[in-house]
């Protein structure tokens, strides 16, 4: 046990010695899908596959407390409990790669490829018929992946246009309508009330194109996904990292977590993949190491807290910043296997010099703000003010 007296988040402890796992490429995979597929979308869905194939025979991979994620796995399988994984981004496909590798999965195929991908619309299922749109949608088609639109990219178009509900079920392939039958039928409920028990309800002051963000199909289904007995994977912070540096929590992850009442949840944190596929190159490189570590599932008490509270877009914020928040505390062993443990720390000390900046600023601006609102008071009002009242 260490005795380090800095938080663990915070920075690398000398003494720390994790067991790390190197891959044997041999180990055997866990149980498919079961997914019916003919002949010929099998072969397209194992040709997509070959890139991955040759990214993981080409790349050291060190894990360290795989066994926790094989365990939850294990448990999801023979019990038909969903299951959440969780985990930072830094590169275009550290979903699949990195499961891939941590499950031992040579030859994957969408059938072998147990679990469901969570990725940006606009990248992986982009609008058009030019070449590389219909090959991107040619591959997506066969690789297991949930859609999921930013509202950045989106704007405003389609608010209200269409019908959530319809949409999401529309989306169902024959596997996933069963499931959804029988979990909707254990619950007392058609399927299409099943659905929309999954509705964001509106929020006072909230937008349209906002609420639109949280009832979109992609979301939706992953959440339906994970509440009948699918693992689903997320990136929390809904986007990739350029600079190692961990982004904030975005909420859509926090939805699927707060209907996701027997799911495990489980956090990992990797660095490498970035080095494989650099910003800007066209062919992955070959010979590099990729370090990974898995945490203990989420505390169930914890998760159900915060699903006492009323259903919001800010409940949802909290879920996601827990689920991120456990993902940051593997992140210091994770550097410094990466980095040493030298270069770590001081990107550590770093991160943590700007966040009390960051915090030290905004202090700055509330009393600035607050001197402003003073300097415009009469005389009248300001004891008012110092008694609770605020100016109207």
């Amino acid at each position: 046990m260490s005795h380090c007296s800095t938080p663990s988040w915070h920075l690398p402890c000398k003494e720390q010695a994790p067991e790390v796992k190197v891959m044997d490429k041999g180990e055997p995979t866990i149980k498919p899908l079961g997914k019916q597929m003919g002949v010929l979308r099998d072969l397209r869905a194992r040709m997509f596959a070959v890139p991955f194939m040759y990214v993981n025979e080409t790349t050291s991979w060190e894990f360290t407390g795989q066994d926790r994620l094989l365990a939850c796995i294990e448990e999801h399988q023979r019990t038909g409990r969903g299951l959440i994984t969780v985990s930072n981004h830094v590169s275009l496909f550290d979903d699949p790669l990195v499961l891939l590798a941590m499950l031992g999965i040579r030859a994957p195929s969408e059938d072998t490829k147990c679990w469901y991908s969570t990725a940006c619309a606009d990248n992986f299922n982009p609008r058009g018929n030019s070449m590389g749109a219909r090959i991107t949608r040619y591959f997506s088609e066969v690789s297991n992946i949930v859609f999921l639109s930013r509202a950045h990219k989106r704007g405003d178009r389609d608010v209200m246009e269409h019908d959530p509900v319809q949409e999401t079920m529309e989306c169902f392939d024959q596997r996933l309508s069963g499931m959804v039958e029988r979990r909707a039928s254990s619950l007392g409920m058609d399927q299409q009330a099943y659905v929309q028990s999954f509705l964001t309800p509106w929020g006072r002051g909230v937008s349209p194109s906002r609420i639109q963000t949280f009832n979109q199909p992609g979301l939706l289904q992953a959440c339906i996904r994970v509440d009948s007995g699918d693992w689903v994977h997320f990136f929390p912070e809904g986007g990739r990292s350029r600079d190692m540096h961990l982004r904030p929590a975005r909420p859509g992850v926090g939805k699927a977590l707060f209907h996701a009442g027997e799911a495990r949840v489980v956090p990992f944190c990797f660095y490498g993949t970035q080095d494989i596929m650099p910003v800007g190159s066209r062919f992955p490189l070959p010979g590099k190491t990729v370090h990974v570590k898995v945490g203990d599932p989420i505390d169930e008490a914890d998760l159900a807290s915060l699903r006492r509270r009323p259903e919001s877009i800010d409940t949802y914020q909290a879920m996601s910043d827990l689920a991120m928040d456990h993902v940051a505390q593997l992140r210091p062993d994770v550097l410094a296997s990466y980095l040493g443990q030298e270069q770590a720390t001081r990107l550590l000390l770093e991160e943590a010099q700007m966040r009390r900046a960051l915090v030290g600023s905004n202090v700055e601006q509330e009393a600035s703000r607050s001197t402003d609102v003073l300097a415009h008071q009469s005389p009248v009002e300001l004891p008012r003010m110092a008694s609770g009242h605020r100016p109207g």
